[in-house]
């Protein structure tokens, strides 16, 4: 045999196949996105999904869209694992205008990514979770060169980083106490 002589037991083999609908109930995306999820991969959602914490400032005005294209910033592992229920995201815009703000980041390339407009602003003052059964459509992946800008700006705006060039720099941390011996 093929698996060394081992009998699966019976309720493995006949264990239901889990659907999609099934998944989004759970809050999980759907099975053909999950390989696909990880830092870098760009998606669409319904824009209600995405909050905007200054549109609940009164007078203000935003303007509202059928669907937003966002960002996945999380390690794959934690993107990929069925356990984690959320993502974290950066919601993107293309009606931004003038120089970035400083938690701001210009997509470079745009279209090679999947993006239909150019220019693209991920807004990274707005990083959040968001239920992985939000993500509605996989667009395309941001190349290692827009990847890593992205996170220097993410270093840069939890105070990982000093400068938007640099590496990150971790604070320091206590050596470890010898061990006894």
């Amino acid at each position: 045999m093929s698996n060394g002589g081992y009998r699966f037991p019976r309720k493995v083999l006949d264990a239901p196949k889990v659907t999609d609908a099934e998944r989004s109930a759970a809050g999980l995306a759907p099975s053909a996105f999950t390989p696909k999820l990880g830092p870098g991969a760009v998606f669409k959602i319904e824009d209600d999904d995405v909050v905007f914490p200054t549109a609940r400032i009164a007078g203000s005005t935003r303007t509202s869209h059928s669907e937003r294209w966002v960002i996945v910033v999380d390690r794959i592992e934690d993107s990929r694992n069925d356990k984690t229920k959320t993502i974290s995201i950066v919601p993107c815009s293309a009606s931004c205008r003038g120089a970035a703000a400083s938690f701001e980041y210009d997509i470079p390339d745009p279209t090679s990514c999947g993006f239909s407009k150019e220019p693209i602003r991920a807004l990274v003052h707005l990083l959040q979770p968001i239920l992985k059964s939000e993500l509605k459509g996989f667009q395309g992946q941001l190349s290692a060169t827009a990847l890593t800008g992205l996170q220097a700006v993410i270093a840069l705006k939890f105070g990982l980083s000093q400068e938007r060039d640099r590496s990150i720099c971790l604070p320091p941390v206590a050596p470890s106490p010898a061990p006894n011996g």
